[in-house]
C-alpha cells in the first residue's frame, strides 16, 4: 500500500515537473523574456501608472506649477494634451513688479514709450492684487513657454494722489520660462487693455523681468 502510494507521488511530481518546463518555455516563446524579466516590466509599468507616467518617458499628465517674484504669487493646473502642450487655468495674489512699456497718457511711465501726450504727472506705480488666467503651455526642455489670456484687478498711484485708484486689465499674457525639470526662471509680457477713471482707459503693454515657476508633476 505504501509503495503504490510512492509511485503515485512520484509520477504527480513528473507531471507538475513537465507541466512547469512547459510553461516557462511558452513564456519565452510568446514574450521573449524569462517570467522574471516580466514581473520586473509589470512591476515597472505598474509604479509609472501609479506616478502618472504611463509612457515612461519622464512626461506626466497633470502639472501644478508655483509662480513667484517679490511680491507675487500664482498657482496654475495644466492637463497635458500630447507630448509638447498642456492647457490650464490659475490665479494669484499680488504682481510681479516691473514697467509700464507702452501705454497712453494715464499710464505711461517715465521711460516708457507713450502714444499720446502724457498726462504730466510721475512716480506712477501699477501693483496687481489678484488676478486669473487660462493658458496653453509648450514644452521643449529646457524651455517652457505660457501663453493665454488674464484678467486681473490692480492699484495704481502717480504723484497727482497719494491714494491708489483701482483698475482692471484684461488681455493676453506671454510667459517664456528656461531652466530645469522642476524649476524655471522667465519673465513675463501682458498686453491689453488697462481700465480706470473714465479718463483712463488704454492699451498697454506691461513687462516683469523675472519669475520663479516651481513646477510639481504628477
Amino acid at each position: 500500500m505504501v509503495v503504490k502510494r510512492m509511485k503515485r507521488l512520484r509520477q504527480l511530481y513528473r507531471i507538475r515537473h513537465r507541466c512547469c518546463v512547459a510553461a516557462f518555455v511558452i513564456s519565452i516563446c510568446a514574450t521573449g523574456v524569462a517570467p522574471a524579466d516580466g514581473l520586473a516590466a509589470a512591476a515597472g509599468d505598474l509604479k509609472r501608472g501609479f506616478s502618472g507616467d504611463v509612457a515612461g518617458d519622464g512626461l506626466y499628465d497633470s502639472q501644478l506649477t508655483l509662480e513667484v517674484s517679490i511680491a507675487m504669487a500664482s498657482l496654475s493646473y495644466a492637463r497635458r494634451a500630447n507630448h509638447s502642450w498642456l492647457f490650464g487655468v490659475g490665479g494669484g495674489v499680488g504682481g510681479a513688479l516691473g514697467k509700464m512699456l507702452v501705454a497712453g497718457r494715464h499710464f505711461a511711465e517715465s521711460g516708457g514709450w507713450a502714444y499720446e501726450d502724457r498726462d504730466g504727472y510721475t512716480n506712477k506705480q501699477l501693483f496687481d492684487v489678484f488676478h486669473g488666467k487660462i493658458f496653453s503651455r509648450y514644452e521643449n526642455s529646457p524651455w517652457q513657454i505660457d501663453i493665454g489670456v488674464q484678467g486681473s484687478v490692480f492699484l495704481h498711484w502717480d504723484s497727482s494722489d497719494d491714494d491708489p485708484g483701482a483698475g482692471f486689465f484684461g488681455g493676453v499674457f506671454l510667459t517664456p520660462m528656461f531652466g530645469w525639470r522642476n524649476v524655471k526662471f522667465g519673465p513675463r509680457v501682458l498686453a491689453g487693455y488697462f481700465g480706470g477713471d473714465a479718463d483712463a482707459n488704454e492699451f498697454g503693454i506691461y513687462f516683469s523681468p523675472l519669475l520663479a515657476g516651481l513646477i510639481f508633476q504628477f
